[in-house]
């Protein structure tokens, strides 16, 4: 815990974390999402290395593919892309879902900074004219509603 975080939390709260961890999904619960990513990280390897004495560490991978009405839509995935992906994702999901709760003004905004944590990776697999095709790596916290959503 202390070379993944470093200076950012101090001791008592290494120790404090590092209790915690045998019991409670700390990649989900903790309050500064930022790092959200490194706690599971570090959970995973608990849990390898503990044979399950830590809980079992959830992500989701999901391959999403993109059909834009005209090649001018594509452009929104040129810059802001983690904001853009999860707006376009969440726009299918349960209007009661945690993450619309939680950041409905940053969906419905401009400004959506705290996508860089909601969306801990991401790669495009392809573009075929208006297609766009994406690998995207998060928490189940988020988006374990999207199984809910029809195509």
């Amino acid at each position: 815990m202390e070379y993944i975080f470093q200076d950012r939390l101090n001791s008592g709260q290494i120790d404090n974390i590092s209790n915690e961890m045998e019991d409670e999904k700390i990649w989900e619960e903790y309050a500064n999402i930022c790092m959200h990513e490194e706690f599971f990280n570090a959970t995973q390897i608990l849990y390898d290395a503990y044979i399950g004495k830590f809980p079992h560490p959830e992500a989701v991978v999901m391959h999403i593919e993109f059909t834009a009405q005209n090649s001018k839509s594509i452009a929104v995935f040129e810059s802001d892309i983690k904001a853009n992906l999860i707006r376009l994702i969440t726009s299918g999901m349960p209007e009661n879902t945690l993450i619309k709760r939680l950041f409905d003004y940053q969906l419905n905004g401009e400004d959506f900074p705290d996508a860089k944590d909601n969306i801990w990776q991401y790669k495009k697999t392809a573009t075929e004219g208006d297609k766009l095709v994406f690998e995207i790596i998060s928490s189940s916290y988020w988006f374990h509603d999207f199984k809910y959503v029809e195509a």
